[in-house]
């Protein structure tokens, strides 16, 4: 039988998820009841640090829910200053943008490695049936995952290009991981948090074709994009650097994971050299939880969010 704890903070991550608009107090309450409860099940075996641990992510994900239902009615703003400010402030909580205030109805929006269908239907209910969602994704099973996804969206506007995005065409090994999420292309000095989430981290490989980001949208009749997502675990910066013509768009937008580490610093320090560099302004966003054994990861560097300003 689960404890009062354990409900309370069940609860609290499903309002969170949600977005409902519960009062924090009637939600957390439980979770300060530590003695047994009703059942007479008690949390013994849960250390005081753990419980505040807990309690403070429950409350960092009821803050991030409640300011992103606030400012929801920004999606509706036209693309600027004011609407990239708005955008800083509220990655000062979170490490990523919900896609609703990232993307805008009608975009062309690129997302390069994702095992999610989710993801896949949250761009393309946000960018509608005027805009066009283009999914680069390295390991064929994800990508058959998501080709059935796409086949079961009202709009047709999501086109899966099964492909690793990088600098240049050839060919890769991709590193298999058993958690869909994380498969990637081993590089030299990169070291990331899921290298550390089982003994075994990467059982097998797969060999993958490579190809730039502008050479794939080029072959696509699409000479720009207004939103690029960039999450390869690690490979971030080599897949950027095919993505040279696409960085010249006025107002356009980059989410880029950066917490691995290259030769032991943050990937997100030579990302915003590289963007800055071409024009681009870029903030680092609040890192989130660690996954993994590593203590280097207790929490992650935070990820890079930039725009070329218009």
């Amino acid at each position: 039988m689960a404890t009062s704890y354990q409900c309370g903070f069940e609860m609290a991550r499903i309002l969170a998820e949600r977005q409902f608009r519960y009062s924090m107090i009637v939600v957390l309450f439980p979770c300060f009841f530590t003695g047994p409860d009703a059942a007479g099940m008690g949390r013994r075996n849960e250390s005081s640090a753990m419980k505040i641990r807990r309690i403070r992510y429950l409350v960092a994900r009821l803050l991030r829910a409640s300011l992103n239902t606030l400012f929801s009615p920004v999606r509706f703003m036209r693309e600027g200053p004011a609407k990239n400010r708005v955008r800083s402030f509220l990655l000062r909580f979170q490490h990523a943008l919900p896609v609703r205030l990232a993307v805008n109805a009608g975009d062309v929006a690129v997302q390069v490695g994702t095992p999610n269908p989710g993801t896949l239907r949250e761009l393309s209910s946000a960018v509608g049936a005027t805009g066009r969602v283009i999914i680069l994704e390295a390991s064929s099973a994800n990508a058959g995952t998501l080709v059935d996804a796409a086949a079961r969206l009202k709009d047709d506007n999501v086109t899966i290009v099964h492909c690793a995005a990088w600098f240049e065409s050839g060919e890769l090994e991709l590193a298999v991981s058993p958690f869909h999420g994380d498969h990637r292309v081993m590089l030299d000095g990169v070291e990331h948090d899921n290298d550390f989430r089982s003994g075994d981290a990467y059982p097998q490989t797969e060999q993958v074709k490579a190809r730039r980001v502008d050479d794939v949208l080029a072959e696509l009749g699409q000479d720009a994009a207004d939103y690029i997502a960039i999450t390869v675990n690690g490979a971030e910066l080599e897949v950027l650097r095919g993505c040279e013509r696409l960085l010249k768009r006025p107002s356009m937008r980059l989410y880029i994971k950066g917490h691995a580490l290259v030769d032991g610093e943050p990937l997100c320090v030579p990302i915003r050299a590289y963007l800055d560099e071409r024009g681009l302004s870029s903030l680092l966003t609040r890192g989130e939880p660690g996954v993994g054994s590593d203590s280097r990861w207790r929490r992650r560097s935070g990820d890079v969010f930039a725009w070329l300003p218009g």
